[in-house]
């Protein structure tokens, strides 16, 4: 973590480049393409309601989607919410996800034209953390994902 900041650094900046006929050069006024995609929720006064991110490439956006949905719509906590069941939607209508959907929902995208595969959980599906304020007691409530080494940590 870089002192008195509550940056913390990363190794992902390998991606970059410093040649000058690259898309990901590093320069003034670009947006190179990188992987790293953290989220920050506000509540309406703006302040901190919950972070959350996750590793996994074009995934990244479903699994952050995902997890939003579990706590904002299904009342999860965190640990729940990065547990849950996840889906990747590729290009052509594939669908991967977890053990655990309901054979209704399997069936209802394979009737839709889906191709559906069920696989195992693992970094397909993302490896996610998420850290939630507590609207009350401001206590942090964390959740870490199995699906690959991590944990969270809220001070």
């Amino acid at each position: 973590m870089v002192p008195g900041t509550g940056i913390t650094l990363h190794n992902r900046g390998s991606l970059y480049s410093l040649d000058p006929s690259h898309p990901n050069i590093v320069a003034p006024r670009k947006r190179p393409f990188h992987t790293l995609s953290p989220a920050m929720v506000l509540n309406a006064d703006n302040s901190l309601y919950m972070t959350l991110g996750s590793p996994g490439g074009d995934g990244q956006p479903q699994t952050l989607v995902q997890m939003l949905n579990n706590v904002m719509l299904f009342g999860m906590t965190p640990q729940r919410a990065v547990e849950a069941t996840r889906f990747r939607a590729y290009q052509n209508g594939r669908v991967s996800i977890e053990p655990g959907a309901a054979d209704s929902v399997l069936t209802a995208l394979r009737a839709r034209g889906y191709t559906v595969n069920v696989r195992p959980p693992g970094a397909e599906f993302g490896g996610s953390q998420m850290i939630l304020v507590h609207p009350i007691s401001k206590a942090r409530i964390t959740g870490a994902d199995a699906r690959r080494e991590a944990y969270a940590v809220a001070w």
